[in-house]
């Protein structure tokens, strides 16, 4: 997903105008992706360090979550379900990260 972002920057760079958020959301349609599969393969990656059960890998595992969370045009997309299996993940990876203190 971040190399289509940063090609098709670069193909309105050369334009001489600026890719901006609004001709992203007209694009929309266009876009090959499903943000629920996306954030699927995201939390299955949060899996992984949560297995390694490492405060080092927890906290990585959180700074993922939190990143959702931000204004990166991704979890305004999210379904209702996607939204409340990255909630209960976060709620756990934080229970995890109390209990290794």
């Amino acid at each position: 997903m971040e190399i289509s972002s940063k090609a098709a920057f670069l193909i309105a760079s050369e334009g001489k105008y600026e890719y901006t958020k609004k001709i992203w959301d007209k694009t929309y349609k266009l876009r090959r992706y499903d943000f629920d599969s996306i954030s699927h393969l995201i939390r299955e990656n949060c899996e992984c360090y949560i297995k390694k059960g490492n405060r080092e890998d927890l906290k990585i595992a959180s700074l993922q979550v939190r990143e959702w969370k931000k204004n990166h045009g991704i979890w305004e997309h999210l379904s209702g379900s996607e939204k409340e299996q990255v909630y209960v993940l976060e709620k756990r990876v934080i229970s995890l990260l109390e209990k290794t203190n």
